[in-house]
């Protein structure tokens, strides 16, 4: 018998048929399970399918900006599948993209709203700079007008002999209400355009409003314009930074930069001329060499020092001596190289704006100043050649200044006992005494015998006339008599001091004093005629051409001049003419704001 092993499938059918029963149960399960994994096998397939579309549609409403859709979808693809990664991070994502599409929605809401409010606000602010230009123009036509009403109403003023009656007057008083109500207006009206930009500005915001800030510009230049054409330098000079600050376009820089020019003509030609520009410092105004090849001053400091301290002690100590402190302009004068224009003429010179002196010099002939004020866009110049004189042929340098022609600015100033109204008249050249005149030259007129002769008339007839003398009739001043007898024993001093300024004599001795001058001229042969200042020379020779309030500038300080407070209290009596060196104007004559008062050719009147 041959035996050999069998395989699996034939022990398998042996155990068949050795367990049928349990074969047949075995084989039912079998039946029941492949059926179920049938079954499950198509379940998986139909929810890959149902998932995968949730994605896909979830996908689609996203990119059509439904986020909420989206995330319906995608958290029923979840619930197919809970732990799917795919699923939970797109989730993740359209849920922040919802959240940032709420941001930018809530955001662009937002600011249309601010634009919405912007564009009321700047509209308002429109209005706010369309009535601040309307209240300009009226407060500029109320302005325009007022100089011609005040001119109208000092004219009438200056025709009032004072016992006028009410109805004579009233016509004056309603003109003067008139302009006092139009003034107050004019102001009431810039005030309240002022506050129209302003509140403009603070409506349009952070960024601003271009159109408040360059009606803020036009109205300050408006005001620069009028500084200007009053001659108020230092006030130009604010307003034109006002404009500046606004003019964000610089539409006005030219105008506020804008360079005059100067013409110098001189007879004879070929002067040299050295331009000096005026600069304040310490209250006054010092001439510095301007360089005009870098067109700023050149530093002089170590030149403003005061005089030696020995002669100020002597003037001190003995102020009749006949002392003259050092004449400030000579110590800043000494030194004329980087400042050399070249000879004249000099044509159509620019400079910028500001206070100048030009000195003249030529060999041969007496140095001139010429104060100028060049204006911004001005042609400055005199009309005529300025006249150079000959050493040989000028009456005495140590005495007498030569005062160019030219323009000055007079009046105008407000703290001044009846100043006339800001004015600028063109004065011809003339000579004037570098100082007041002395006792000593006074007492040479007293003891002429014409003089003692009407004198001694006056005398005879009660009255006391020519002497200096406290009132008309009064007593004459200590010093003054030497002797008085009949008229060939009657002598005169010379005061308290030869060199003080003479004082206390009336207007009509100080013509006398003038026609004894050219008397005595025409006895020796000499080629001058002499008169009493008029107004108008006196202010130019004092005020020089920018009418500085005093002859060193605007500034003031009792050690600049003779006056109440100049000295100690034991000693607040005149004193010698020239002493205080910062008295002196740009032409160089003395004690102009300081000692005594000067007499002029012109009956005083108000104004």
């Amino acid at each position: 018998v041959r035996a050999h092993k069998t395989g699996p499938v034939v022990q398998f059918r042996k155990w068949v048929r050795r367990n049928r029963p349990l074969a047949a149960s075995l084989a039912g399960i079998l039946v029941v399970l492949a059926g179920a994994g049938a079954w499950r096998l198509d379940q998986v397939r139909r929810e890959g399918g149902q998932f995968r579309d949730f994605l896909d549609r979830a996908r689609t409403a996203q990119e059509a900006g439904d986020f909420d859709r989206a995330i319906e979808l995608v958290s029923s693809a979840l619930t197919l599948r809970p732990d799917d990664p795919l699923a939970s991070e797109r989730r993740a994502t359209y849920v922040s993209d919802r959240e940032r599409r709420r941001e930018e929605e809530d955001r662009r809401r937002r600011d249309e709203a601010e634009a919405r409010k912007r564009e009321e606000r700047l509209a308002e602010a429109r209005a706010e700079v369309e009535e601040g230009r309307r209240l300009i123009d009226e407060r500029r036509a109320i302005a325009e007008g007022l100089p011609e009403k005040r001119k109208r109403l000092a004219e009438g003023e200056a025709g009032l002999k004072g016992p006028e009656g009410p109805d004579v007057k009233r016509p004056l008083w309603v003109l003067e209400e008139e302009i006092r109500l139009q003034e107050g207006r004019a102001k009431d009206l810039e005030t309240r355009a002022l506050n129209a930009f302003h509140g403009a500005l603070t409506l349009a915001g952070a960024e601003g409003l271009p159109g408040a800030k360059a009606a803020l510009a036009d109205y300050w230049l408006s005001r620069f314009q009028e500084a200007v054409a009053a001659g108020e330098e230092p006030e130009a000079n604010r307003l034109a930074g006002q404009v500046r600050l606004y003019d964000e376009e610089r539409r006005h820089a030219a105008l506020l930069d804008r360079e005059g020019t100067l013409t110098l003509l001189t007879d004879p030609p070929g002067a040299r001329a050295f331009l000096f520009r005026y600069v304040e410092k310490e209250k006054r105004l010092w001439p510095v060499p301007f360089d005009l090849s870098k067109r700023e001053e050149v530093d002089l400091a170590a030149r403003e020092q005061p005089p030696d301290a020995a002669l100020e002690e002597a003037a001190a100590t003995a102020p009749a001596s006949g002392y003259v402190a050092p004449s400030v302009y000579d110590r800043l004068l000494e030194d004329l190289s980087s400042n050399d224009l070249g000879e004249t003429p000099i044509e159509g010179l620019s400079l910028p704006h500001g206070s100048y002196l030009v000195v003249l010099r030529k060999e041969g002939f007496v140095d001139v100043r010429y104060p100028v004020l060049v204006r911004r866009g001005g042609e400055e110049g005199p009309r005529n050649p300025i006249r150079l004189w000959r050493t040989d042929e000028h009456p005495d340098p140590k005495k007498w200044v030569y005062v160019p022609e030219g323009a000055s600015v007079q009046g105008g100033d407000s703290e001044a006992f009846d100043s006339w109204d800001r004015r600028e008249p063109y004065v011809e050249g003339f000579f004037i005494g570098r100082f007041e005149v002395t006792c000593a030259e006074y007492a040479e007129f007293l003891n002429d015998p014409e003089t003692v002769r009407a004198y001694r008339e006056h005398r005879q007839a009660g009255r006391l006339r020519l002497v200096p003398r406290h009132a008309p009739d009064a007593q004459p001043h200590d010093g003054w008599i030497e002797s008085e007898g009949e008229a060939d024993s009657t002598g005169f001093k010379s005061g308290l001091g030869p060199h003080w300024p003479v004082l206390d004599i009336s207007w009509e001795d100080a013509i006398a004093y003038v026609a004894w001058l050219n008397r005595r001229s025409e006895e020796t042969g000499e080629r001058w005629e002499y008169a009493l200042p008029r107004e108008e020379e006196w202010e130019r020779v004092a005020r020089g051409a920018d009418g500085r309030l005093f002859p060193w500038g605007d500034g003031f300080d009792w050690t600049f001049c003779k006056g109440g407070n100049s000295r100690p209290e034991e000693r607040q009596n005149a004193e010698a003419v020239g002493v205080f060196p910062a008295d002196e104007s740009p032409f160089g004559v003395r004690d102009l704001a300081g000692g005594v008062w000067e007499r002029c050719q012109d009956a005083f009147e108000e104004g």
